[in-house]
């Protein structure tokens, strides 16, 4: 019975030296996690400043060679030596004609990837004030300075070849097809969705309703005096005969009011 329990004690104490050990390495290994340096992605270095203090470490490197290689001749080291401490320097010199070139490549990317940034911002600013402009024009009626020129190749749609009806369908495509002849435009793109007005703007459709076939155009240019410049098809045609000349300016700046019948414009919906 006396051994038994001997053994009973023995078992319990090493259970317990176990239990502490165990606790004193998880302690330890508590206590590195808490000092180790954390790592974050803030600390990540940038090709930038890779090259430049890779440039600036063999910068140093040749310096030093340098000096190595003056004293060997002060010393009158060892052929051997010198030609050892001189290959080194070849060697640093071409590594550092390396690194500099990738820095400077690095920082001529750099800056063309921040001019197409800056540019990119630009467009896209004066992108948001020509369209606050746009449907400040389409709200008030009030003429605002404005400049649209489709690109555009010329082929069939629903109007008839030649026509002015034909020509601003190649122009803005997003108008719609068989809207009627000219005249019939502005009601047509209304039944459509479209917003009508009359206001100029660069990139509307201008319709002249003179109570018979009308002529529609496109608007590339507005002046805020309300002078405006177009592109149309049979400018100088009629219905039974187009003008073979086919899409052109032909008018240069016009007054649209000085032309035939009741003016309106139709927007494109974006």
């Amino acid at each position: 019975m006396i051994y038994y329990r001997y053994q009973q004690k023995g078992t319990i104490n090493l259970k317990i030296n176990k239990f502490v050990a165990g606790a004193v390495i998880l302690g330890a290994a508590a206590q590195i996690a808490i000092n180790a340096p954390a790592v974050y992605a803030d600390d990540e270095k940038s090709t930038l400043q890779t090259l430049e203090e890779e440039v600036a470490t063999l910068k140093s490197n040749q310096s030093s060679i340098k000096i190595r290689l003056a004293n060997s001749s002060e010393k009158s080291l060892a052929k051997a030596q010198t030609l050892t401490i001189q290959s080194q320097l070849h060697a640093c010199e071409q590594r550092l004609e390396k690194a500099e070139k990738d820095l400077q490549n690095e920082k001529d990317r750099i800056a063309e990837a921040e001019r197409k940034a800056e540019e990119e911002r630009k467009a896209a600013e004066a992108k948001a004030e020509a369209e606050k402009a746009r449907k400040e024009a389409i709200e008030t009626g009030k003429p605002v300075a404005g400049h649209n020129v489709p690109n555009y190749t010329p082929s069939s749609n629903s109007y008839p070849w030649g026509q002015c009806t034909w020509g601003v369908k190649v122009l803005a495509p997003w108008v719609g097809n068989y809207w009627g002849n000219a005249a019939q435009w502005t009601a047509s793109a209304a039944s459509a969705g479209f917003r009508t007005g009359s206001a100029p703007v660069a990139g509307s459709v201008v319709v002249w309703n003179d109570g018979g076939y009308g002529h529609v155009a496109y608007v590339t240019d507005v002046r805020e005096d309300g002078m405006i410049k177009v592109l149309e098809a049979n400018h100088g045609g009629s219905a039974d005969a187009a003008d073979p000349r086919g899409i052109g300016n032909y008018r240069g700046w016009f007054n649209p009011h000085n032309g035939i019948g009741s003016v309106s414009y139709i927007y494109p919906n974006n």
